[in-house]
């Protein structure tokens, strides 16, 4: 014959089971209303700038509030194998997706939107002279012009060793 013992845990057992169970009941019905509201935690649509996720796109997270002053975002990434992960990047590492929506209004801007190297060369250049102060932004853009043609003449130089790229406008 084989006994059984029960130990008997009082009020804080079910007080303590009803506390937890509480606790998933209240998540489980925030979840299962984001699924129903379609609210997936995605705000802001971004692109990664700089960093481990540079040239990604992602979306603010509009689930997770990070303290206030800190330099860091609650974001949500869209990773190269179409998952998704949730983490943390400075602001500084991305910026405002454009509109998918949009479509370049020239050739320059489509070049740049289908080559994101070319867009990272070109902020972090931007950056570098913000140091500078430059003071008469028409005089610079004349020296960036003439600095243009001198590499499109070298670029029609080298012929048939000259690497070119597609752009579709």
């Amino acid at each position: 014959m084989s006994h059984q013992r029960f130990v008997d845990l009082g009020d804080s057992s079910s007080s303590s089971s009803s506390s937890s169970s509480q606790i998933l009941k209240d998540m489980s019905t925030q979840v299962l209303e984001n699924v129903v509201s379609g609210n997936d935690g995605k705000g802001t649509a971004i692109t990664f700038l700089k960093g481990t996720y540079s040239g990604l796109n992602g979306w603010k997270d509009k689930n997770r509030k990070l303290k206030k002053g800190s330099p860091y975002s609650a974001v949500i990434v869209q990773l190269e194998d179409g998952t998704e992960k949730k983490t943390r990047v400075k602001k500084s590492s991305y910026k405002k997706r454009a509109s998918m929506e949009t479509e370049p209004l020239n050739f320059e801007e489509a070049m740049v939107a289908q080559h994101p190297d070319i867009a990272k060369t070109m902020r972090k250049l931007c950056q570098m002279l913000a140091e500078c102060k430059i003071k008469d932004k028409v005089a610079f853009m004349d020296i960036f012009a003439q600095e243009l043609n001198d590499a499109e003449a070298l670029q029609k130089n080298l012929k048939h060793h000259a690497r070119w790229r597609d752009v579709e406008f």
